[in-house]
C-alpha cells in the first residue's frame, strides 16, 4: 500500500483526471470523477504484486463515502465510459498506455488496471 489516501490524492488527482479527459471522457459526468476516485481507492487498497482490483467492492467503498448506491456508481462510470470521444481515445491511446489502442480496453476495470500500472511503474522508475 502506498501511503494514506491524502498522499495519493495529492499526488495522483490531477495526473489521472487528465489521463481520462485525454481518454476522451467528458469532465461534465459525474461518472469520470467517480473513475477517478475509484482508481484513487485501487491504488490505496493495491499491493502491486498482483494488480487484480475486485471492482465491486470499490464501488461498495466509493457509494459508501459519496451516501449513493452502488448502482448509482456503476450506471455514472459506464455512462462515462460508453459516451466518450472515441476520436480523442485512438488518438491519446498509445501516447498514455504505449499500448495500441483497442476497444477491449475500454471498460471500467481495463482502464482502472491500466492508470493503476502506469502509476506503479512510473513511480518505480522515480
Amino acid at each position: 500500500m502506498i501511503g494514506n489516501c491524502n498522499d495519493i490524492n495529492n499526488m495522483y488527482r490531477v495526473f489521472i483526471f487528465n489521463s481520462l479527459l485525454q481518454l476522451g471522457l467528458s469532465p461534465s459526468c459525474k461518472g469520470t470523477y467517480y473513475l477517478r476516485d475509484i482508481i484513487i481507492l485501487a491504488i490505496k487498497y493495491s499491493d502491486f504484486v498482483n494488480i487484480d482490483i475486485n471492482l465491486k467492492e470499490l464501488y461498495i467503498i466509493l457509494a459508501n463515502e459519496k451516501n449513493i448506491s452502488y448502482t448509482k456508481v456503476n450506471s455514472c462510470i459506464e455512462y462515462a465510459i460508453n459516451t466518450r470521444n472515441e476520436i480523442k481515445t485512438k488518438t491519446n491511446f498509445n501516447n498514455i498506455f504505449q499500448l495500441d489502442y483497442d476497444i477491449y480496453f475500454m471498460t471500467a476495470k481495463s482502464i482502472i488496471n491500466l492508470i493503476v500500472t502506469l502509476i506503479y511503474n512510473t513511480k518505480s522508475v522515480t
